[in-house]
């Protein structure tokens, strides 16, 4: 990013299974905003090139029910025209220490 000033990259957080939707939403949420963070934090990147997306549960590398680590990610991708950062989804906070519950918790 730093070799092309005028890319704008879209950061997609993602979750797997293990959560209700709504604690999955908000923990791809933060996810995506913890991955932004540190790349304006620790690289000195103009945080307006950067685009906060999240997908939650949706868009699971392996559609298998379950913690599936794969599922757990921040993608990267170059930003369309006119994106804008998607508002913080509703949903108790999520990814605060150690997740113990299932979907039937929540």
């Amino acid at each position: 990013m730093k070799n092309n000033p005028n890319i704008r990259v879209t950061v997609t957080g993602n979750t797997d299974q293990s959560g209700s939707e709504g604690y999955n939403n908000v923990l791809s949420y933060n996810r995506a905003k913890a991955a932004i963070e540190f790349l304006v934090n620790q690289h000195g990147i103009d945080r307006n090139r950067l685009v906060l997306d999240w997908a939650g549960e949706s868009a699971a590398l392996v559609p298998i029910k379950g913690a599936t680590k794969l599922n757990r990610r921040a993608e990267f991708r170059v930003a369309k025209d006119g994106e804008a950062d998607k508002a913080r989804p509703e949903g108790p906070e999520a990814g605060k220490g150690r997740f113990m519950g299932n979907k039937a918790g929540f």
